[in-house]
């Protein structure tokens, strides 16, 4: 008996099925890519915003510990010795 030997090749048919679920998986990919952006660009717009608050931070913590040094001066003082 003679056998056949089997033969594969590549067809140049592309069904539509696949065609149209590789654009929408483009589709949503740059979709999400567009929202990640976006929100990229807004938490940087407030980390800018929250910038000045920690110099200002620093200000109130210095000016309460000198608060405080001067209310224990003012402890001292105030107690008989």
């Amino acid at each position: 008996m003679a056998e056949q030997k089997e033969h594969w090749a590549i067809e140049r048919k592309i069904p539509i099925a696949l065609l149209t679920a590789l654009a929408i998986q483009t589709g949503v990919w740059i979709w999400q890519a567009a929202a990640a952006w976006a929100r990229l660009e807004q938490l940087e717009k407030k980390v800018e915003a929250m910038a000045p608050q920690g110099e200002r931070l620093v200000r109130v913590e210095t000016k309460t510990d000198l608060l405080i040094a001067g209310l224990a001066e003012v402890k001292d003082i105030g107690s008989p010795a």
